[in-house]
């Protein structure tokens, strides 16, 4: 009896040209998805590392007063990019009394040094940059009052009459550092009686001071009947401190 041995049938693919094509889009498809993942990659490469900038909001433009600035960074940045440039649109750094400085953070990543008051009120704009990051802060110094005013006649008499005049001089002190420029100073006086009048003339009446806080004036009786002592006062605005000085108006 006969036997059939099995048979093993070959298929041949044949590409048709609609075939060809759909194979050619799928192919494209693949590597267009691919320049995509790429191109995701490369915009989420993390930027330069953050930076954080700590120093008070305000500040008293005295020329001498000190704020502690802070600049914490991240630990992760390497050792050689530690450094933080410091730079300071008003006032100076204490390390070197310059408008820009650098400073070198801890091992916990910390950084320290002081910033200096200007001399007169303005926005201060302080920026610290480490390895390509930079923060920036705004710190508004307000105009240094005085804590103390002291007022210094030319001399400690004066004659009645128009022709006689004094020099009088208004000191501007604080315990730290310098009042601000031109603040206005106002001089008054009063004599003994009851009333306190008001006697003679301030030529001028107000007058700003200067650069080392002194304000000056002239101050005549002109011509009047009264003889005694008679205290001048200098007021400064608007902190409505005041000093006051007395002087002895005799007869010509």
């Amino acid at each position: 009896m006969l036997t059939q041995t099995p048979t093993t049938a070959i298929r041949t693919t044949r590409w048709t040209p609609q075939r060809r094509a759909l194979r050619l889009a799928s192919a494209s498809a693949g590597v267009a998805l691919a320049a995509l993942a790429l191109a995701c990659y490369e915009v989420t490469i993390p930027a330069p590392r953050p930076i954080l900038l700590q120093l008070p909001d305000t500040g008293t433009a005295d020329g001498a007063s000190l704020l502690a600035l802070t600049v914490a960074i991240d630990t992760t940045i390497p050792a050689d990019r530690r450094t933080v440039a410091l730079t300071t649109s008003a006032g100076t750094f204490a390390t070197n009394g310059a408008a820009t400085a650098t400073a070198a953070p801890d091992a916990a990543g910390i950084a320290r040094t002081l910033l200096r008051a200007p001399t007169d009120s303005t926005t201060a704009v302080i920026s610290a940059t480490v390895n390509g990051a930079t923060a920036t802060k705004l710190v508004a110094f307000r105009r240094a009052m005085p804590d103390a005013v002291d007022v210094v006649p030319a001399q400690l008499t004066l004659m009645a009459g128009a022709a006689h005049e004094l020099t009088v001089t208004a000191n501007l002190r604080r315990a730290v550092g310098k009042p601000s420029p031109a603040l206005r100073v106002t001089f008054t006086t009063a004599d003994t009686t009851a009333g306190h009048n008001t006697r003679g003339a301030f030529l001028p009446t107000t007058a700003l001071s200067d650069a080392n806080g002194v304000a000056t004036t002239r101050f005549t009786i002109a011509d009047t009947t009264y003889r005694g002592p008679l205290t001048l006062r200098a007021t400064v605005a608007p902190s409505g401190v005041a000093g006051e000085a007395v002087i002895q108006i005799v007869a010509p």
